[in-house]
């Protein structure tokens, strides 16, 4: 048993062999909230069972601090810790599922943390090898995530869900894991679908020419040009969808289509998925949507035709469909080339319109983008956080501002030879004028000075390869903003190549790439500042003035309310949601602000702090707030909102109150 740092044997079992299922007690007694209880084998890898929400500010350790059902239930994790066997697995097993049925499974999970393992969802049938037909690597983000997948199987089958949480920082949790049979045959359409188990409820099309298959690397014929490995594990031995062109005349078209999905919500949803097309006229590869009373005019959503080189890309299309069910169709159409394939795998449906094209804040992957260096170079861009375990890189990302955030970043050695590389987006549609915005940041053994390595922004078209942009960073602990005006008549990649062409030490990140089509950059407003750089209006001073570097000045807590603001420094900050690492008046750790944390508050409290205004030069009216004449007071404040995984949604609100006399 665990609370806080003690830690408490219960029960030891020292048998290593039992004859058959022996039943165990444990006496746990009348324990204060906040105690977790836990099995831990020989090799130290535990599963905990908390019989109590977490409450409070929560770590890595203590799971996502909320459950997935309501909020205040509880949940399954199992944590990283330092040196933990990378191999150690905490598994839940399922009894024996009887055969000759179909099968649905269905579970949320949470992982989070900087240096998280894996999780893995596994079948076993009486005599035969286990098979990973589900499996997710390294961080998630620190939100639940839903999956659901089909079997059908002869022979009864057992579930086991392993996770390895790896050695270090990070926690993986399962809730709400639903099972049941299917009464008409079919699931309810998978949400995610790694082929490792099945075909997801695709089916093939009756009116198609031919249907895909279910293979992997190690079936491939020498005419196909497909990929050696799947996407999920990365080995010969995974599964993918392959459309097997190399067995079929050239323009039949072959067509698999997901199960009857439900209507859309009115914002959509977003079907990610990665597909390879290796080949000179390798076919086309085609997504549709249909209605049951539209097969034969069905709506293309997204295309792409001919060679896209030797990786998995990523594609993605929005799902838009209020009134009906629908499904979405897969198509390839075999080309003249005499080496063809095409291939889908990982595929996955979200909720919301899928974002634009190039869009990354890296906090879980590179998103669509993928590493391709030149031929002669071996060097990739590297996604870390503050905390990685790397010289020479920012100690916080730009998009949370934090150590635990994510960025991409080319770390450079002090090499014999030039050192490139080069990230590389997915395909996109033509473009008038576009405006390519991202953050950088360039770190070395020397400050105020520009950086060694340099990035170049060049834009891949079917004419070659242009370079628009390029620049050598600055060192000062800064993240940069750049905007870089581009256009392209057709189909065309971004490519961020970065160069060390002087084998010196150092690395340049970045961060938050975002393209806004159909505008200049010189049109975009300016809506945000590089931090830590701000500036203000002086304005007169008054009573109300506090940097709450000697306190809480002339504010006041209020008695009426429901709790208090803190007065915090970034020293008190570990994690993103115990509050900013740096004030804003002097902008390190050593700094003061106000903060309220409301972990362990109900929705609706308040927390309330005020200051008496001596003098207002002019009217209020009517409860408006209308100023008459120039002298309206000016109340100027910083403020940040962060998430806490363990608390409501909080609201910031500031306001005046009149009072007579």
């Amino acid at each position: 048993m665990i609370r806080g740092d003690a830690e408490k044997e219960l029960l030891k079992i020292a048998e290593s062999k039992t004859d058959g299922w022996e039943n165990a007690t444990v006496f746990i007694g009348n324990q204060p909230g906040g105690y977790r209880t836990f099995l831990s084998d020989r090799t130290g890898s535990r599963v905990i069972l908390n019989r109590t929400p977490v409450r409070g500010t929560t770590t890595f350790g203590d799971g996502p601090g909320y459950d997935h059902t309501n909020g205040k239930g509880y949940y399954m994790f199992t944590a990283a810790e330092n040196n933990l066997n990378t191999s150690s697995a905490a598994r839940l097993i399922s009894y024996p599922q009887p055969g000759g049925q179909v099968i649905c499974v269905s579970f949320w999970y949470h992982m989070f943390g900087n240096s998280i393992g894996a999780l893995t969802f596994i079948t076993k049938h009486a005599s035969e090898q286990q098979t990973v037909v589900w499996m997710r690597n390294g961080t998630q983000g620190n939100t639940w995530r839903f999956a659901d997948l089909t079997f059908n199987s002869d022979t009864p089958t057992q579930f086991i869900i392993e996770a390895l949480p790896g050695s270090g920082q990070g926690s993986i949790s399962i809730d709400d894991i639903i099972m049941s049979n299917s009464e008409n045959g079919s699931c309810p359409a998978e949400r995610e679908c790694t082929f490792q188990g099945s075909l997801c409820g695709l089916q093939p099309q009756p009116t198609a020419d031919f249907s895909w298959s279910r293979i992997t690397g190690t079936t491939q014929p020498a005419n196909s040009s497909g990929p050696a490995a799947d996407h999920t594990l990365g080995t010969d031995q995974g599964y993918y969808l392959s459309a097997k062109l190399w067995s079929h005349p050239v323009g039949s078209r072959g067509k698999m289509t997901t199960a009857v999905m439900e209507p859309t919500p009115p914002d959509g949803e977003c079907l990610m998925f990665w597909y390879y097309m290796e080949g000179v006229r390798v076919g086309e590869f085609n997504l549709y949507l249909q209605t049951p009373s539209t097969h034969e005019s069905a709506v293309q959503l997204w295309t792409r035709s001919g060679d896209q080189g030797k990786h998995w890309r990523h594609g993605r299309a929005t799902l838009l469909n209020l009134n009906t069910p629908y499904q979405v169709v897969f198509e390839a159409v075999v080309g003249e080339g005499p080496k063809r394939d095409i291939a889908i795998d990982d595929l996955t449906v979200l909720n919301g319109a899928c974002p634009q094209s190039g869009f990354c804040d890296f906090e879980m992957d590179f998103c669509g983008w993928l590493n391709n260096p030149p031929a002669d170079s071996a060097v990739d861009w590297d996604w870390l956080s503050g905390t990685s375990v790397v010289h020479l890189i920012p100690k916080r990302d730009h998009t949370t501002n934090s150590p635990l955030g994510h960025f991409a970043a080319f770390v450079s050695s002090q090499s014999n030879t030039e050192e490139i590389a080069q990230l590389e987006s997915e395909s996109m549609e033509a473009v008038d004028r576009a405006c390519l915005e991202f953050w950088h940041y360039a770190v070395g053994w020397s400050t105020d000075r520009p950086s060694h390595n340099v990035l170049t922004v060049l834009i891949n078209e079917p004419s070659g390869l242009r370079s628009v942009w390029n620049t050598s960073g600055y060192m000062n602990d800064t993240w940069f903003r750049e905007r870089v005006d581009y256009k392209a008549p057709g189909l065309h990649q971004i490519i961020l190549r970065a160069t060390n062409p002087d084998s010196k030490e150092g690395s340049f990140a970045m961060d938050d790439v975002h393209i806004m089509r159909g505008v200049a950059c010189d049109d975009i407003v300016l809506t945000t500042t590089a931090n830590p750089f701000t500036s203000t209006t002086t304005a007169p001073v008054s009573s109300m003035d506090c940097t709450f570097e000697q306190g809480l000045c002339n504010w006041h807590q209020e008695v009426s309310d429901d709790s208090d603001w803190i007065l915090s420094r970034g020293l008190q900050a570990d994690l993103p949601w115990d509050g900013p690492q740096h004030d804003h008046t002097v902008g390190n750790n050593q700094g003061f602000y106000l903060q309220l944390n409301g972990s362990g508050s109900k929705e609706g409290d308040r927390a309330v702090i005020s200051a008496t205004l001596q003098s207002a030069s002019q009217s209020v009216l009517d409860s408006g707030f209308t100023c008459l004449g120039l002298q309206c007071p000016l109340w100027i404040f910083w403020f940040r909102l962060l998430p806490s995984p363990s608390s409501p949604p909080t609201g910031l609100a500031a306001g005046a109150r009149i009072q007579n006399g």
